[in-house]
């Protein structure tokens, strides 16, 4: 969902943690119905270590979730959190 409560079900392709950094990759009908101008969003986590561990497993949730059809590849996150 966008700013505008715009949702694209199935839309992210991918969801990468290196680091600090977040990268979440959204295919091109996604990137067209959230108006989004490009099809890649990466996002600095300002946040402790301990911190990211914790997010790694909200991650992991929120994107182990839906049709297996429909799941994004998951990159640098484990998924025992």
């Amino acid at each position: 969902m966008n700013e505008g409560h715009k949702t694209s079900f199935g839309g992210v392709t991918s969801v990468t943690l290196q680091g600090s950094v977040l990268m979440i990759s959204f295919s091109k009908k996604a990137q067209d119905e959230l108006g989004l101008p490009t099809p890649d969003l990466s996002l600095l986590l300002n946040l402790s270590s301990d911190e990211i561990e914790e997010v790694k497993g909200g991650l992991v949730h929120v994107f182990s979730y839906g049709p297996a059809e429909l799941l994004p590849q998951i990159i640098g996150l484990s998924a025992d959190h």
